[in-house]
């Protein structure tokens, strides 16, 4: 039996985005919806109100306002969030219907998992559909680098990749090349996503990344033990999102936000041999301290009698500040 056939990952099960998938910043993606569905015991065809609920994390320096009001800042509207500093940053600049709830994959079950050992897994970052990057050889000298460094039996490696990046075809041949399988770990429109990626990583005891992600703090949240080997691909078609969403308000460019990731996660930047189990702060990443009941979360989005009321009272205070502005 192969690495893949081991782990027994959960099958692709494809669905329908919502209406308003783009104002409310994706946060149906990866079946994060389908998750709280079952968590909280509602139907399949239940029907959400709107709010916004950013599905991944990220590192320190990023402008936190823009990402999690999707460039939309809209202040009517309800903003779930994974962190206290994350609150803070909306509720200062006047967004003061914000929620931390933790980020979708803590709401996914942890299924009782034997643990591979000596198991390695690749996981590089994630692209976009349509990118292309500067440094195309570096995806191979990243392979080569962990090849040769490290005596992992080969039928324990397995890599990883994104949907966006099998459609562009990064990796893909370069995993080839090498003799290393892969597979698809999440694609957006994938109901078992995040259980896919929980089953996954449950099961790896190290994981090798070229660079910080949310798959780094989702891993460390599972117990695997990373390493980041600073070998980052960059994107030719996001220097525009790089340069007028992320760094607008700090000044911060990209080299200041890769000096700032180094310092503050500098336990990962290691060698894989001296990756240790860092969950405590996977945990934080996540905002697994955040994380609430099936009742309050219902309330929360409006499922329950004190749900509706909450959404009544919010909708109430909207028109009021609404008619206040027109006087």
């Amino acid at each position: 039996m192969n690495i893949i056939e081991k782990l027994n990952l959960p099958p692709f099960e494809p669905f329908e985005f919502e209406e308003a998938h783009a104002y409310n910043y994706w946060r149906d993606y990866y079946g994060a919806l389908e998750i709280i569905k079952e968590y909280c015991g509602l139907k399949p065809n239940t029907k959400f109100k709107d709010f916004s609920w950013y599905h991944g994390a990220f590192p320190p320096g990023y402008n936190t306002l823009s990402i999690l009001t999707n460039n939309l800042f809209d202040k009517n509207k309800i903003y779930f969030v994974t962190d206290n500093e994350q609150k803070e940053v909306l509720v200062k600049n006047g967004y003061t219907k914000t929620y931390c709830i933790g980020l979708p994959i803590i709401y996914v079950p942890i299924q009782k998992v034997e643990r591979i050992k000596d198991s390695l897994l690749i996981m590089p970052s994630h692209s976009l559909v349509g990118c292309e990057t500067y440094n195309v050889d570096k995806r191979g000298e990243f392979l080569d680098e962990i090849l040769a460094k490290n005596n992992f039996k080969s039928n324990n490696i397995l890599a990883c990749l994104h949907s966006n990046d099998v459609k562009n075809n990064f990796w893909v041949n370069e995993l080839k090349e090498r003799g290393i399988s892969f597979v698809e770990g999440a694609k957006n429109n994938d109901k078992n996503a995040y259980k896919r990626q929980v089953v996954l990583f449950s099961q790896f005891e190290y994981m090798i990344t070229n660079d910080f992600g949310s798959h780094v703090m989702y891993a460390l949240y599972l117990g695997v033990k990373v390493a980041i080997l600073n070998f980052p691909i960059h994107l030719k078609s996001l220097d525009h999102e790089v340069n007028e969403r992320i760094f607008p308000e700090t000044g911060m460019t990209a080299n200041d936000l890769e000096k700032l990731k180094n310092a503050k996660f500098a336990c990962l930047y290691t060698d894989i041999n001296n990756s240790k189990n860092y969950q405590e702060i996977g945990n934080y990443y996540v905002g697994l301290k955040h994380k609430i009941s099936p009742d309050e979360l219902k309330k929360l989005f409006g499922f329950s009698l004190h749900g509706k009321i909450f959404w009544m009272i919010h909708k109430i205070r909207d028109r009021f500040y609404e008619f206040k502005s027109r006087i």
